[in-house]
């Protein structure tokens, strides 16, 4: 994995940009469950990844950036989500916090960052704080455009596939069971589809259109590589007493977590180093630091670009003013909002605490695996290698401690340093981690196999993980650059309730939910010409729409609706 990106990383520096530059054209279309949110309420999305030149999905880029922007310029919220062969999908979630307003939500890739702000995806959404009283009693006062009815309706244009939506019936009985069949014309069939229930008559914002600046082809030269198995980070080390970019020198990128990422990588004749620590990167501290530069820690000065692209500006849009009808709705979304905090929990994606990864390290499991817990509780580390990890040797030559890893595939101990990290941070004095308090260690591992990241060579591993109160005083003798990393949204299922199986429909609970369905990915075949689609209604009557949104195989848009009743 990694040796391929190597080969691509050097195809780029050797000259092939102009013909990335010159094919590689990709647009990113977003599609949300709405437009009018209330603060509290999540934001539910699929993407759509485009190769604009080649007419067909992109697939170079594996991660899609998006965020929620306020008025003054501030992303309120951020999230990083994996696409796979063009395709993604995610949740935004918003807090009573958030002020009433238009915010912006924009998505792109980091190769779209060559091209600037007016290459990404953007779209306006209006956050309705129930909490502000100002705004339902002054919203008359906030004049402009004013926000209508959701008004999709069937595209059977030339280029849009035509649809047939049949229920298996107008009325539904709330709690009752709903299928909907969509038949697809056959010359031209739906390829990725997002499904959308929600109540018929809520306010719909109209959409911005947005016109990226791909066609021109007129950009600088190209700074944001395509991230083509995961996230890249650059880093830049400088000299400062000079201020000269230090060449040529070993950096580590590595992660604490459940999983323990390393990156290796040598800084180029500008000082850079380009990290390519993979998909399985988790939400948490990242650390960057610099081997054998031949300096003093302290003379070197490391810096980290930003994972999200700067905001310089936002698409102004007028404050919308709603109907008293249309407020009154909001009202009530806001009740049945809160009745159904507890029936319907709130699933949060960059919750990374439940996840556990069997390969604890990128090079494969660990041989031995010691959790002192289950040992006696020695005084001192040198204690507890020398009497219950054979697989470590301990020396000590004047006052200077040699740690040494058994190689498990000839009989003996390897000649070189094995690479040691403590809750994810290299450690290169092993008498650091001799000199360390074992009742504050939990775990230790012990890779016995000579190791190769990029650049790096060490003879074995042992990683060391502790309570935690080692990072927290402070005293790790290795200065790094710390940096947070927002994490790579986890893909979870949202479940809905089914009446028919798990939740009885005399159940008590009620069911106040006003999003009826949602599912951003209905099936992974590429050519459907029928879909068929199940789901149970609520408690609330009423007339809700069926949106389905999408693309065709021939990348047009697909945008085609129904509508049915609920009754009690």
């Amino acid at each position: 994995m990694q040796k391929r990106f190597i080969a691509v990383f050097g195809l780029l520096l050797l000259g092939f940009c102009p013909i990335l530059k010159a094919q590689a054209k990709e647009d990113l279309l977003v599609i949300t469950d709405r437009s009018v949110y209330l603060s509290g309420e999540s934001v539910f999305f699929s993407l759509y990844c485009i190769d604009s030149s080649l007419k067909n999905y992109a697939e170079n880029s594996k991660l899609a950036y998006v965020e929620l922007i306020n008025q003054e310029k501030t992303a309120v919220v951020q999230s990083i989500v994996r696409l796979d062969k063009g395709r993604g999908q995610g949740v935004l979630y918003t807090n009573f916090q958030f002020s009433s307003g238009i915010y912006e939500f924009r998505a792109y890739t980091n190769w779209m960052r060559n091209w600037g702000e007016s290459s990404y995806f953007r779209k306006p959404l209006l956050l309705v704080n129930p909490y502000d009283s100002s705004f339902f009693v002054e919203n008359k006062k906030k004049l402009a455009a004013t926000v209508s009815r959701s008004s999709a309706t069937s595209r059977n244009d030339n280029q849009s596939p035509e649809a047939i939506i049949q229920l298996n019936a107008p009325v539904i009985p709330s709690r009752s069971l709903i299928e909907c069949r969509v038949n697809f014309s056959t010359s031209i069939p739906a390829s990725g589809l997002t499904v959308t229930v929600v109540p018929a008559d809520e306010p719909e914002l109209p959409e911005w259109v947005n016109e990226p600046s791909l066609s021109s082809g007129a950009t600088k030269n190209i700074e944001f590589l395509p991230e083509l198995e995961g996230p890249l980070i650059k880093v830049a080390v400088t000299d400062i007493t000079n201020g000269e970019p230090v060449k040529n020198v070993m950096g580590i990128l590595n992660s604490t977590g459940n999983a323990i990422i390393v990156s290796a990588a040598k800084t180029n004749q500008q000082g850079i180093c380009w990290f390519n620590p993979g998909l399985r990167l988790q939400r948490g501290a990242i650390f960057a630091q610099i081997l054998n530069a031949g300096k003093r820690e302290d003379q070197l000065k490391l810096e980290i670009e930003h994972f999200f692209a700067p905001v310089s500006e936002t698409i102004s849009s007028g404050y919308p003013r709603l109907s008293e009808e249309q407020v009154e709705l909001l009202r009530k979304r806001f009740i049945h909002l809160q009745l159904a905090a507890d029936s319907q929990p709130t699933i949060n994606l960059n919750d990374t605490s439940q996840l556990r990864f069997l390969d604890t390290i990128p090079f494969g499991k660990p041989d031995m695996r010691y959790r002192l817990k289950d040992y006696t509780r020695f005084l001192s580390m040198q204690e507890i290698f020398r009497e219950f990890i054979p697989e470590v040797r301990v020396r000590k030559v004047d006052s200077l401690f040699q740690v040494k890893v058994r190689n498990k595939s000839i009989p003996g101990f390897f000649e070189g340093d094995p690479l040691i990290l403590l809750d994810g941070q290299i450690i290169t004095n092993p008498n650091f981690l001799l000199e360390l308090n074992p009742l504050e260690i939990e775990e230790i591992e012990i890779l016995m196999q000579k190791l190769i990241v990029n650049g790096l060579v060490n003879d074995g591993a042992i990683l060391v993980k502790s309570n935690g109160k080692i990072a927290k005083t402070g005293v790790l003798p290795v200065h790094a650059l710390t940096l947070f990393y927002p994490g790579i949204q986890q893909v979870v299922s949202t479940s809905w309730p089914d009446y028919a199986k798990k939740v009885p429909a005399t159940d008590r609970i009620p069911d106040r939910r006003q999003l009826l369905y949602w599912s951003p990915k209905i099936s992974d075949t590429d050519d459907l010409h029928e879909i068929n689609i199940k789901f149970f209604s609520s408690d609330i009557p009423g007339k809700y729409r069926i949106r389905i949104r999408g693309l065709d195989s021939k990348l047009h848009p697909v945008d085609i609706s129904t509508v049915f009743t609920v009754e009690n």
